[in-house]
């Protein structure tokens, strides 16, 4: 799949397919964060699996579900529906991590630990609680900003790819970010501090069905 924006940029990834199927352009919910389009893109060209990358539609367990539900039974590269209900939303994530009391940096949620668990066995998070964590308007994220302190990322629960995330370093500037991470990915907001000089560390793990698994981990 590839937008018409990535296609005028000539992106790496579209140099490197041996076949691509372009797909509207404009904000995510109208191509890689499409759940609908995707499973139909998929059908359509008779594909046996489906890597969604980062962000975008890759964390949201519909994809899997619907996939897995089309006629042709497609397989999702990636965690299942119901490990991505736990960990697959950033905001979700971070309150289960805090649950389990795991140090986490300043953020719109600091301190919100609540979860349930679900009849299917899997961690959740209330819905009170996942509000709580989420910055609503200007108003509601300047103050955060102020309490959390600068310099902050405002961030889309939904984005990925590097859309739908700002930095900050001034109440002057943010405004202007805000309302431009807002207008960029659908969904749900929040705020996080921002680590300066910090190196940033990566773990991944990668199953098949053959219960075969790797780790991978990457610092910068």
């Amino acid at each position: 799949m590839a937008t018409p924006e990535d296609l005028k940029v000539n992106a790496e990834y579209i140099r490197m397919a041996d076949q691509y199927i372009e797909v509207p352009g404009g904000t995510n919910n109208n191509n890689y964060a499409n759940v609908d389009l995707i499973v139909d893109v998929a059908e359509r060209a008779g594909v046996h699996a489906v890597w969604a990358g980062w962000g975008h539609a890759s964390e949201n367990p519909r994809l899997p579900e619907s996939l897995a539900a089309s006629k042709n039974k497609i397989v999702f590269i990636g965690p299942p529906g119901s490990a991505m209900r736990s960990l697959g939303d950033k905001i979700s994530s971070t309150i289960v991590a805090q649950h389990a009391d795991v140090p986490t940096m300043p953020w719109s949620g600091s301190g919100i630990k609540e979860t349930v668990l679900s009849e299917a066995g899997f961690v959740t998070v209330p819905d009170k609680a996942y509000a709580d964590a989420c910055v609503n308007n200007f108003e509601q994220g300047l103050q955060k900003a102020e309490e959390i302190g600068y310099p902050v990322m405002i961030k889309a629960s939904e984005g990925g790819g590097g859309k739908g995330i700002r930095k900050v370093e001034n109440p002057e500037a943010f405004k202007n970010a805000f309302y431009a991470v807002a207008g960029e990915i659908p969904g749900k907001l929040y705020l996080v501090h921002f680590s300066m000089g910090d190196p940033d560390f990566s773990s991944s793990r990668v199953s098949n069905i053959h219960n075969e698994t790797c780790w991978s981990s990457t610092a910068s």
